[in-house]
C-alpha cells in the first residue's frame, strides 16, 4: 500500500536528521538551542476565531482560499479577560477572493501564487467547490512544506494541520495535498489524488 504523505515527510525527516547526527558536529549543543529547536516543532494548540469564522463562511462570503500560519504568543483564553495565557495557534494570514468567471483549476494556480511564499511553511485551505448544489464546501488542504524552509517549521505544519479537520462540518469534504517545490502546485495533480476533479458525464454512445 502507498504511504501516506504526512508519514512519509516524517520518515524523511528523520533520516536526514539522522544521517546529520551521524555525520557528527564539534560544537556542542546547549539546553536553550535544543528548547529552540522544541518550541519550533510544536503544532499549534489551537484555532484563532477570525480563521474559524472565515473558513464557515466563506461560500457566502465569496472566499475563494485561505492561508493559516502558526504564531506564537496568541490568547489561548476565551472571553474571560483574566485568562491571560498564550501559545501556539492557526492563525489567518491571508485570503484570496472567488473569481466567478474563472476555472477551479486557474483559481488554483492563482491562489497558489498569490499566497505562497519560497520559505514559509504554510496550510492553504483551498475551496473547491463551484456553483454545485451541495450543502457544504468541499475542501482541499494544501500543506505547503518548501525545502528551503526549516525542517522545525515544516514538521510543526504537518502537526497542525488536523485542527483544520474540526472545521469540516462533513470530514468527506475535506482532503490534503502536500507540496514542496511550486511544480508540485498543479491542480492536474492536486484533483487526480484527492479526486476533488468535477468530471464531466461521459457521452452518450453512438449508434452502430
Amino acid at each position: 500500500s502507498t504511504r501516506h504523505p504526512a508519514a512519509a515527510f516524517l520518515a524523511s525527516w528523520r533520516r536526514e536528521r539522522r544521517r546529520r547526527v551521524t555525520a557528527g558536529s564539534s560544537r556542542r549543543i546547549g539546553p536553550q538551542t535544543l528548547a529552540r529547536c522544541a518550541r519550533g516543532m510544536a503544532a499549534a494548540e489551537h484555532i484563532d476565531p477570525q480563521l474559524r469564522a472565515s473558513m464557515r463562511a466563506a461560500r457566502c462570503q465569496g472566499i475563494r482560499c485561505l492561508k493559516a500560519c502558526i504564531a506564537d504568543g496568541v490568547r489561548l483564553g476565551g472571553e474571560d479577560a483574566e485568562d491571560t495565557r498564550v501559545g501556539r495557534a492557526l492563525t489567518l494570514s491571508k485570503s484570496a477572493a472567488e473569481d466567478v468567471a474563472a476555472t477551479v483549476d486557474q483559481e488554483f494556480s492563482r491562489c497558489c501564487k498569490e499566497l505562497l511564499e519560497d520559505q514559509e511553511p504554510s496550510l492553504l485551505l483551498f475551496r473547491a467547490d463551484g456553483k454545485e448544489n451541495i450543502s457544504s464546501s468541499r475542501w482541499l488542504l494544501v500543506a505547503w512544506l518548501p525545502d528551503l524552509a526549516p525542517e522545525a517549521e515544516r514538521l510543526a505544519c504537518v502537526r497542525s494541520r488536523g485542527l483544520l479537520s474540526h472545521l469540516v462540518s462533513q470530514p468527506f469534504f475535506l482532503h490534503e495535498f502536500f507540496a514542496s517545490s511550486r511544480a508540485d502546485l498543479r491542480w492536474s495533480v492536486a484533483s487526480r489524488v484527492e479526486r476533488l476533479a468535477v468530471e464531466l458525464p461521459p457521452p452518450p454512445p453512438t449508434k452502430p
